[in-house]
């Protein structure tokens, strides 16, 4: 590796005998730590390729950090997990792998609280469902493939992972879709576990392109108890309404333009689907 002059590729050869040792060693190391039959240079070199040598790489040693951490889990030893780092340099003690305890959740995050919601203000009037998917979803909320539901309106889907199958109301404003002030839209993601809800507001001062994220519930306690979207709340989603009313946390608010954001404190949950009609 020193010889490696600066610019160049360092290329893997399982012809170079000091390479092929090395990989060897540590395949076998590997193999011996985790209960699996170890095996000679020679069946070694006639089965490395991509595969082999990646034993011997930082990854490698990330998943095997892994699975010890698995294990404590799998046997109940919670107060024994760590969170473990790759540092680019030795710390002070030596170390490469550095291990801390994890941090609690996040109450305020929509990835890590246990009933995430997120409070949202747009401009119904204005805001196309396509926007709003796009910048609000896609962009700030980080979604992949995101099905979207309207608790108000007994379930109904406003947005599918399979585009098809809502891509004739794209182009229509959320408060023609039925979406009202207070709403209570449930959101899942096709493509990873993110399950939350989103309680959307309208704010005629914003424009077509902006909405503005609520991290917490504090102050929006007006918008809650003013105009509501009563006539199509059912018992579950009015107590759920009267559950925001009773929580009064500290409140700090973003505003987002054009999808863009600071990295608001956001809360979320689950839902599942029924077709348009």
């Amino acid at each position: 590796m020193q010889q490696q002059s600066e610019g160049n590729t360092l290329v893997w050869d399982k012809d170079d005998d000091a390479s092929m040792r090395f990989v060897a060693a540590c395949a076998n190391l590997r193999a011996h730590i985790f209960h699996i039959g170890t095996d000679t240079l020679f069946n070694i070199k006639a089965m490395a390729g991509n595969i082999i040598p990646a034993i011997a790489t930082t990854n490698a040693c990330v998943a095997g950090m892994v699975v010890v951490e698995a294990l404590k889990i799998i046997s109940g030893q919670f107060d024994k997990c760590r969170a473990i780092y790759v540092s680019r340099q030795p710390n002070p003690r030596g170390k490469i792998l550095v291990d801390e305890k994890p941090s609690p959740p996040n109450l305020n995050c929509y990835v890590c609280s246990v009933k995430g919601q997120v409070l949202i203000r747009v401009n119904l009037e204005r805001m196309l469902l396509k926007t709003f998917r796009s910048t609000v979803l896609l962009k700030t909320l980080n979604m992949l493939k995101p099905d979207v539901m309207d608790l108000c309106q007994k379930h109904r889907v406003l947005i599918s992972s399979e585009e098809v199958e809502t891509i004739d109301i794209m182009d229509r404003t959320l408060q023609s879709l039925g979406v009202l002030n207070g709403s209570q839209l449930e959101c899942d993601d096709y493509a990873q576990q993110l399950n939350f809800k989103i309680i959307i507001f309208h704010d005629e001062k914003l424009d077509a392109d902006s909405f503005v994220i609520d991290s917490n519930i504090g102050n929006v306690e007006e918008s809650v108890t003013g105009k509501i979207a009563s006539t199509a709340l059912d018992n579950d989603n009015a107590s759920n309404i009267e559950e925001l009313r009773r929580k009064r946390p500290s409140f700090t608010t973003e505003k987002v333009e054009n999808g863009l954001t600071d990295g608001s404190n956001i809360e979320i949950q689950s839902p599942k689907r029924s077709r348009l009609e």
